[in-house]
């Protein structure tokens, strides 16, 4: 029993021990008595002061910005005015809460706020004609520029990138750092002079004004420019509707007899080749050719340069494979390969049962063979069934062939397929001239040749001249060459029209024209011009020209009819 109380005693203490020492924690590590001392000293100061409000208020001198005002006897702050009593209060109750956390506390002193000074009034600063700052007495006004004091606002000096790295060298080796020179920059074998260094400071900005007149100029040169072009636009229409434009065309064809060049014009040294002469003169060649040296040329060198290879606009993506041709020979073997393939393939299936096993092939040659002793007890039954066992076969076979053949669409189909050619890649085109085509026998030869051909075109019928243009395939147009060329007989006419024409030539007097047809152009262009083939009567040149302009080939007219100025001219000196 005494063992259990000692032990209970030693635990009540230590339970009391480790209370102190959390109290102390929470107390900030003061005791009780320490608390009840500093509680007693922060009431006295409580008592002192408030005697203090309650003593009449002294009055103070006048406080100046930068002194310090007077403490009364006994006290440790300056005296508050009156004004301020409300908030000293105030502030006492909050230090009062907060002396029991801090052993020391202390009112701060109120700042007093210092008079304002007066802003020095800015002068007033305007801009003049010239763009100068300047004040109200017109004289010119000079800012200081503000440099900065800071090392690292300061902007380093431009120095050129070989000299920089080197300075970096030296630095890190511990040397110290020389400034590059002239001569060392300049012996730099990466330097370029022609590359300018950044300035060190930015440029002021300055305005631009524009001299009195620039833009009137502007504006009277536009104005004279649309004059140009419209009065160009009239001469173009009013040479349409006089049809002028022939002689205009022959001046083109026609060649220069006389070229005068004036010798101003003459270049010493040609552009191209002022870039490989050295000195930018002839006189070194003949030098280079006595002496054998090269020192004449310039930026020649021993390699060569390799222009990039362009594709042309109607190269084709794919390769084309052309197809083998085979022989009889060759063709008799594939097809028996073939079919010999495809009978193996059907006896297994008939093996595997996945087809009937067909009935036995019965004919009047073999059917003592095949039959045996039924075709010998009845003959003519026999017969009979293998007579009609063979009709059957027949019938089968022409059903297969009629559903196997084309129809009467499906073939001219397949046949205008097989005539027209692939025009994505090119177009070929012809321009044909015929003198006189007004023959309706020959328009019908030239039309309906060319729609059946599947030719897209135009013919235009005039009273001197006509002109055929037909677009499409190689192939078909070398068939419409044929036909224009060759087959027609342009001399040959009915003897009605040679009858009218002779009474035409009498009553005239004038000597008749040789019809005939010449090819002016053949070549390849990228689109098609025309949707179909169409035939037009035109009453002037003027007119056909028109309705080539619509498509876009007006020079097909131009090419036609300047060939034929050359050879009336040609005809005429003979």
């Amino acid at each position: 029993h005494t063992t259990n109380t000692h032990r209970n005693r030693l635990m009540s203490a230590k339970r009391e021990a480790e209370d102190e020492s959390a109290a102390k924690r929470v107390r900030g590590g003061m005791d009780r008595e320490q608390i009840q001392a500093l509680m007693a000293q922060a009431k006295a100061q409580i008592e002192a002061r408030k005697k203090m409000m309650e003593q009449p208020v002294p009055l103070l001198p006048h406080v100046t910005p930068g002194t310090q005002t007077p403490l009364l006897p006994g006290t440790q702050t300056p005296l508050p005015s009156r004004p301020s009593i409300a908030a000293l209060q105030a502030s006492v109750q909050q230090r009062l809460a907060a002396l029991k956390q801090q052993p020391v506390a202390r009112v701060p002193m109120p700042q007093i706020p210092a008079a304002p000074t007066e802003k020095k009034k800015s002068l007033p600063i305007r801009l003049d004609e010239s763009g100068r700052m300047v004040d109200e007495a017109g004289n010119e006004v000079q800012l200081q520029r503000r440099r900065p004091e800071f090392q690292v606002n300061m902007r380093e000096p431009a120095v050129a990138p070989a000299a920089k790295d080197a300075a970096a060298a030296k630095s890190k080796a511990g040397q110290e750092v020389e400034p590059a020179s002239e001569d060392t920059i300049e012996n730099n074998p990466y330097f370029d002079d022609r590359i300018g260094a950044a300035p060190v400071e930015r440029k002021k900005r300055v305005f631009k004004f524009n001299e009195p007149g620039k833009f009137h100029e502007i504006a009277e040169k536009q104005r004279m420019k649309e004059r140009l072009e419209r009065l160009e636009a009239e001469i173009a229409s009013a040479t349409r509707k006089t049809n002028i434009s022939s002689a205009a065309k022959l001046a083109l064809v026609m060649p220069k007899k006389e070229l005068e060049v004036a010798p101003q014009s003459v270049p010493d040294v040609e552009w191209w080749d002022a870039f490989v002469l050295a000195n930018r003169s002839y006189d070194d060649l003949d030098k280079m050719q006595e002496d054998g040296s090269v020192s004449a040329f310039r930026n020649i060198s021993h390699l060569i340069e390799h222009p990039i290879p362009i594709q042309p606009p109607n190269a084709l993506k794919e390769p084309v494979v052309l197809p083998v041709m085979l022989t009889k020979k060759e063709r008799k073997k594939q097809r028996t390969q073939r079919r010999k393939a495809e009978e193996k393939e059907k006896q297994e299936k008939i093996r595997l049962g996945l087809l009937e096993p067909p009935a036995p092939k019965v004919k009047i040659s073999n059917m003592m063979r095949v039959l045996g002793n039924e075709a010998v007890m009845d003959p003519t039954m026999v017969e009979a069934v293998v007579r009609a066992q063979q009709n059957m076969r027949q019938t089968k076979h022409e059903e297969t062939n009629a559903a196997r053949a084309l129809t009467k669409e499906q073939r001219r189909a397949k046949k205008i397929t097989k005539m027209k050619e692939d025009l994505s890649q090119e177009v070929k085109v012809c321009v044909f001239r015929v003198v006189d085509l007004k023959n309706e026998k020959k328009k019908f030869l030239v039309s309906t040749n060319a729609r059946q051909l599947h030719l897209t075109g135009l013919a235009l019928v005039c009273n001197d001249m006509s002109v055929v243009i037909v677009e499409g395939g190689p192939k078909m147009l070398k068939k419409y060459k044929a036909l224009m060329l060759r087959r027609i007989k342009w001399n040959d006419a009915e003897e009605e029209d040679e009858e009218e024409e002779e009474d035409e030539q009498a009553t005239n007097g004038e000597e008749k024209k040789k019809n005939k047809c010449d090819l002016v152009w053949e070549g390849s262009v990228k689109k098609q011009a025309f949707k179909t083939f169409e035939l037009k009567n035109c009453r002037s040149e003027s007119y056909a020209r028109e309705q080539l302009t619509k498509a876009g080939v007006a020079h097909y007219w131009d090419l036609a009819l300047s060939q034929a100025i050359v050879e009336d001219v040609s005809d005429g000196e003979q």
